[in-house]
């Protein structure tokens, strides 16, 4: 799954104010913004991080499912071009968690091509 330590946050002080920067430390991808309000840079972290994963798909390719089974309800996240798919028992995970573990399954293909 992805984690939260899979990103690094650098804060700084530029002459335009204070930046954040994120870098996805498996890829290497980044993001940056600059003359962020103090009271705002934590925020601001969190939407540079979901933008980074936001590069690993596009939302369209990712289909959501949920299905009965005769011991409840399961749900399924499943990325369309690749096939790579996640499910769960519903009581037992989130779409959040799935999405996750498809991400990291696309990243690791990435890295190995």
């Amino acid at each position: 799954m992805i984690q939260p330590n899979d990103f690094q946050i650098e804060i700084g002080y530029g002459e335009t104010g204070t930046f954040v920067r994120v870098v996805h430390l498996p890829t290497g991808n980044n993001d940056f913004a600059e003359s962020v309000p103090e009271s705002e840079v934590g925020q601001t972290g969190d939407k540079l991080a979901s933008r980074l994963k936001r590069l690993l798909f596009s939302p369209e390719d990712i289909r959501y499912d949920i299905e009965r089974a005769v011991d409840g309800d399961f749900i399924r996240a499943v990325h369309l071009p690749s096939g790579i798919e996640r499910k769960a028992m519903r009581r037992d995970s989130s779409f959040e968690e799935l999405l996750n573990g498809v991400i990291e399954e696309l990243v690791l293909r990435e890295l190995k091509s």
